[in-house]
């Protein structure tokens, strides 16, 4: 008998990327090449899409106006990328992925919407590029940065924030882990500029009589633990949601399997489901 699999394709939610500014102060750092003091610091969370977008945005100011900034970015991953960094074998629930990333995603519209102003991919890309192509653009993107003083920290992971002083004058006392060595590091900013991603925790919802559904030994997943229709094969598949995820999920279910039939269910407002 085939099991009812239900796979929740329902978005994701986390704060948006935002910048939070302060007034210059001066803060006493590691000493520049010339000797000099750096004028201002500049911590950035994050090194995906946003944070690297943030890299960019101060490498083309001018050069007298950033020679003795110091930047500080980090990163939880090992690599810079954010999101399109895979992880093809995440912990099982309630361990998170590192990223919703599976092995045939493609980019949910045309790739110019998601690229740097006058820097597009390659002529010859798809329209909807696949993950490599666009995790190969924005470490691209982050190699051809041109700043000076910039520490990257991956593998550190910023825990706490905290803004001291007064509304006008100040600074940001910035505290990270070293996910490696299991240490903590303190930092002190003028600006912070945090780029935490939007798809980082998986939003889910649940209907009456999932627990026992549950305990029945059938799945309930989200699309956070998506990796392929592999893990799915011969088996009668309900998607829920009715957007870019759900469809392309539900598309990549039936190509895998030509007996298989999903069921894609739009999410609606008045929609309620339960499960018997």
């Amino acid at each position: 008998m085939r099991t009812l699999f239900f796979l929740a394709a329902i978005s994701s939610f986390c704060a948006p990327s935002f910048a939070l500014y302060a007034k210059q102060v001066p803060l006493g750092g590691p000493g520049h090449s010339n000797g000099s003091l750096p004028t201002k610091r500049i911590g950035i969370v994050g090194l995906g899409a946003g944070g690297i977008s943030y890299i960019r945005a101060l490498g083309v100011l001018p050069k007298h106006m950033r020679e003795n900034w110091d930047i500080v970015a980090f990163d939880e991953r090992h690599s810079v990328g954010g999101l399109w960094v895979p992880d093809d074998h995440p912990p099982p629930p309630p361990g998170l992925p590192a990223t919703p990333l599976y092995p045939h995603l493609r980019t949910n519209g045309p790739h110019p919407f998601i690229t740097l102003p006058n820097t597009p991919l390659p002529p010859n890309s798809p329209l909807l590029a696949p993950r490599a192509t666009v995790l190969e653009y924005w470490q691209g993107a982050f190699n051809s940065a041109s700043l000076n003083h910039t520490q990257i920290l991956l593998k550190h992971s910023v825990t706490s924030a905290k803004w001291i002083g007064s509304p006008q004058t100040g600074f940001w006392r910035v505290r990270a882990r070293d996910m490696e060595r299991n240490t903590t590091k303190f930092f002190v900013f003028n600006h912070l500029l945090v780029a935490p991603g939007v798809n980082r925790f998986p939003r889910t919802i649940t209907f009456p009589g999932q627990d026992s559904w549950v305990a029945a030994g059938k799945l309930v997943t989200h699309c956070m633990w998506y990796r392929g229709p592999n893990d799915f094969m011969g088996k009668t598949v309900l998607v829920l949601g009715g957007g870019p995820s759900g469809f392309d999920m539900a598309r990549l279910l039936i190509e895998s399997d030509s007996t298989r039939k999903a069921s894609l269910l739009a999410a609606c407002q008045d929609l309620v489901l339960t499960f018997q």
